[in-house]
């Protein structure tokens, strides 16, 4: 009988080994599960949290972060940028440059200038004119403001420019720091359909543009070029057209204290408007 209940008891211990083995296992088991979850929801929410700071302050791509970003060509330009990288513009070409006596002591420089770039232009186009004498000195010089619309030859007309007891002989012309960009709209169209000049004391030229686009114009820059059979510039003048609408025409007058030496035979206007500007 004592062997006997030995056995049993031995059973029995080994089963409440068994029992307590597995009961332990469980437990360390649910243990573990728990400490995961514990941890699962801790990086849960410091993602959540960086993801937000992130989003939050992290600056937004855009044209103007001083960062090429966002599929730009430069810094701040091409790609998606409204302003264009220098490298891909085509720089402004000088045509020519030219100095005119309008009475004693007064003059008036003349450049024409090409954009050949037919997508980008400049908003704000900082010039000097720099007006020497035969032997290259420096007499005087005028700065200004102008603009280059996309695919334009445009007229910079400088006058009533004093130059006292100096006598200019050439005027050359330059610029200053310029961003190119595409323009927000299109060129509007303007044409001039009548010209009449008379070679008088003063000589006048009457011309008429007509604003064909879409738009109102507030103010229309108009350029004039007289030249002889050949195409030598005799004189220039500039001045402005305020509030051509649309489908509308207005004439300009240009004036010269005297008559040319002799009469143009060729009379070339330049309309513009700055394209950037409108609204």
């Amino acid at each position: 009988m004592v062997l006997h209940w030995g056995r049993v008891a031995s059973r029995q211990d080994s089963v409440l080994e068994v029992f307590l083995v597995y009961t332990m296992a469980k437990m360390s088991t649910w243990s573990r599960g728990r400490q995961f979850t514990y941890m699962s929801l801790v990086v849960a929410v410091v993602v959540v949290a960086v993801g937000f700071l992130l989003w939050a302050y992290w600056p937004v791509s855009s044209c103007f972060d001083g960062r090429q970003n966002a599929g730009e060509a430069g810094v701040d330009c091409g790609g998606g940028c409204a302003r264009v990288c220098q490298n891909q513009a085509v720089p402004l070409k000088i045509l020519w440059s030219r100095i005119f006596e309008v009475t004693a002591g007064v003059y008036t420089a003349v450049a024409m200038v090409e954009n050949a770039n037919l997508e980008a232009g400049v908003a704000v186009l900082p010039y000097s004119f720099r007006l020497v004498d035969e032997g290259n000195l420096l007499v005087t010089f005028r700065q200004g403001e102008t603009y280059a619309n996309p695919g334009e030859k445009f007229i910079i007309v400088e006058g009533g420019i004093n130059t006292g007891e100096g006598r200019p002989a050439r005027a050359f012309i330059e610029f200053g720091p310029h961003a190119w960009q595409r323009p927000p709209a299109e060129v509007p169209l303007l044409e001039v359909p009548s010209k009449v000049f008379t070679n008088d004391k003063p000589a006048q030229l009457v011309v008429s543009v007509a604003n064909r686009s879409i738009l109102d114009l507030p103010k229309v820059e108009v350029a004039a070029i007289l030249s002889d059979p050949a195409g030598n510039v005799l004189g220039s003048g500039a001045t402005f057209v305020e509030n051509l609408g649309r489908e509308a025409e207005r004439q300009a007058y240009f004036a010269w204290p005297e008559p040319f030496g002799e009469k143009p035979a060729l009379i070339d206007i330049y309309p513009r408007v700055n394209v950037f500007f409108l609204d």
